[in-house]
């Protein structure tokens, strides 16, 4: 019951707060920990903890990602762009590489979109090169960040999250089976 209502918090910050990625992901981290914890206490088997540790993230990231493609397509209006730029953020450090794409928009009209489209990781959005014509969606409020319309994929991040429960429920059933007390042997 715990983990369902943590689920519900991490997913109304991310619908609520779609600007601040950063506070629902903390929110869905702490959750994960706490639940691979209290699972490796409870059950005190390491099967449990090694089964748990990617359905709770599952459920986490199908948590976060649904959370934040809801709030995008209830808030988002679809708009016709131009890439015009990708200027590619390149920063190595002692944990690796990391990539950060900035797209720079302009409607179809020729009018700047104002907003920068983001996209952390290697290869950017597919599709979105300079001078490709794509649709994204557009928070008006300039809460919610500017994604491309065909990668808002509401029943994928369902799945996600679906099959992430359905694993942490057969991981909570098993470890419950196999903590129960056995029965005394009669002689």
């Amino acid at each position: 019951m715990a983990y369902a209502a943590g689920l519900g918090v991490t997913f109304a910050l991310g619908v609520l707060l779609p600007g601040l990625d950063f506070l629902s992901f903390m929110a869905g981290f702490l959750l994960w920990l706490g639940v691979v914890t209290a699972l490796a206490a409870v059950a005190g088997r390491r099967w449990v903890v090694w089964c748990a540790l990617p359905a709770a993230a599952l459920t986490g990231i199908g948590t976060l990602m649904l959370a934040e493609d809801i709030a995008l397509r209830d808030a988002g209006t679809p708009t016709a762009v131009v890439v015009t730029a990708d200027r590619v953020d390149v920063h190595t450090g002692s944990r690796g590489t990391t990539y950060t794409h900035h797209y720079t928009l302009r409607r179809t009209d020729g009018r700047p979109l104002g907003q920068e489209m983001v996209y952390r990781g290697r290869p950017g959005y597919a599709g979105a090169r300079t001078g490709a014509r794509i649709t994204v969606l557009v928070d008006p409020a300039g809460r919610a960040p500017v994604r491309p319309a065909d990668d808002v994929d509401v029943p994928a991040d369902a799945t996600i999250l679906v099959l992430g429960g359905l694993g942490m429920a057969a991981i909570v059933t098993g470890a419950a089976v196999s903590v129960r007390p056995k029965r005394p042997v009669r002689t």
